[in-house]
């Protein structure tokens, strides 16, 4: 190793000024007079001095070759750290700084060292940090802060800055994290500066996604109001409508009251778009019952079984005599445990089921579902206060499901019962 050659050419050139000093001596050292004996001892001892000196030399080579060895790995450890070293007078001048603290500030070593830190600090972050020197040099303990620096134009060329080169190629401040503490003798401060840039910016983020979050559970929330609310405003115009179709289609109104309840309709029609607006504020979507556009003179009729749920006593009622009014049988149920309880007490067909999508605990698509079971040949037709009812919650199927939306007119449930009566299959569960 050359560091041992070194060390060994010191040791020899040592040897030889030894020597020459005990030439000069050699005449002083004869004059004394020594027996035989007496020689041979002095000799002997001066050689084991000798090894025991070569030995001596020996252990201190090894020594500090160990000791520059570590030195190296210290070196090492200290450049190469994850996070930049620096060393600061009072004044912020940067007295000392690993490899990692040039990249952080993007100048090379020669030149930081003497240069002064808060050069490289972004300005509105200079008081925090001429704050953390004054705490660092006033206080016995650890002190911190984070600070922006600011990256300067010739910096770009280290290619750890890359990330701070967003696609529009504008540079953006490095965000650091520093740690200080005073050194013994209380004129340096020692630091560390961590990146934290893309912490930051996870955390900005994450920050955006949870604003993101808390606005879709308002909406969501919105949403559900919205709809409770057309739910309920529907069943209102659905009562309305149902009354007014049925006192028309009586016959035993004078024109001009005819003329009055057809304005009304016409009104009741109209106001079925506020629900649907509502919902679109929500950020859903629906379908308005009726149109109060050319309907059919005369609603088709029939004679089959139909079991009815609706949990809306108003409704029930207006819609049990429009089916009457068809010549349909008509069944009632409130509940899904009143419809189940009904089906397997009635020993005929039961040719379909018309039923309200929403009801306390339960919905229709469930109650159909459980019915089939017992009456696969049972249709079903499902009545909503709006259509998001049903197209929301069953997927690829939502277009092919039988619905009508309230409110719907004495027609408009004519013809859409005739329809679902007259379909080939019964609902596919």
């Amino acid at each position: 190793m050359k560091k041992s050659r070194i060390a060994s050419n010191n040791f020899t050139e040592m040897r030889r000024q030894a020597e020459e000093h005990l030439k000069s001596g050699v005449k002083n050292i004869l004059k004394f007079s020594a027996s035989h004996e007496e020689m041979q001892r002095l000799i002997h001892e001066l050689a084991i001095h000798q090894i025991e000196l070569e030995m001596q030399q020996e252990e201190l080579l090894q020594s500090r070759e160990k000791l520059e060895e570590g030195l190296e790995r210290f070196t090492d450890l200290y450049d190469f750290a994850p996070i930049g070293y620096l060393t600061l007078a009072r004044d912020g001048t940067i007295l000392q700084v690993n490899l990692t603290g040039t990249k952080l500030l993007g100048v090379e070593r020669s030149l930081l060292v003497g240069d002064r830190f808060e050069r490289f600090v972004a300005p509105e972050d200079l008081p925090d940090f001429n704050a953390l020197l004054e705490r660092a040099f006033n206080s016995d303990g650890h002190v911190s802060c984070e600070v922006r620096l600011h990256i300067d134009d010739f910096s770009h060329s280290l290619d750890d800055l890359s990330s701070l080169l967003p696609n529009n190629g504008a540079w953006h401040h490095r965000t650091v994290h520093i740690d200080a503490v005073v050194s013994d003798n209380g004129q340096e401060c020692r630091t560390t500066v961590s990146d934290i840039t893309r912490q930051k910016h996870r955390e900005q983020e994450n920050g955006a996604l949870q604003s993101s979050l808390i606005h879709l559970q308002k909406m969501e929330s919105i949403g559900r109001l919205a709809r409770g609310v057309a739910h309920d405003f529907n069943n209102i115009l659905q009562v309305m409508l149902g009354n007014i179709d049925l006192l028309i289609a009586t016959g035993d109104v004078s024109s001009s009251i005819r003329e009055r309840l057809n304005e009304l309709r016409m009104f009741v029609l109209k106001s079925s778009a506020l629900p649907h607006q509502l919902l679109v504020f929500a950020r859903k979507q629906t379908t308005p019952g009726s149109s109060p556009e050319k309907e059919p003179a005369e609603a088709p009729e029939g004679d089959e079984t139909i079991l009815l749920v609706e949990s809306n006593d108003s409704v029930l009622e207006v819609t049990v005599e429009f089916l009457k009014s068809f010549g349909y049988n008509v069944l009632t149920a409130a509940t899904l445990s009143e419809a189940l309880s009904l089906s397997a007490d009635y020993s005929s067909r039961i040719h379909l089921l018309v039923t309200d999508m929403i009801m306390s605990g339960t919905n229709g698509w469930d109650l159909s579902l459980e019915m089939i079971k017992s009456r696969p040949e049972l249709k079903s037709l499902f009545i909503s206060g709006y259509n998001a009812d049903i197209f929301e919650h069953y997927g690829e199927q939502d277009e092919h499901i039988p619905c009508i939306g309230k409110p719907f007119s004495r027609l408009d449930l004519s013809c859409k019962v005739l329809e679902v009566l007259d379909m080939d299959h019964a609902l596919n569960a």
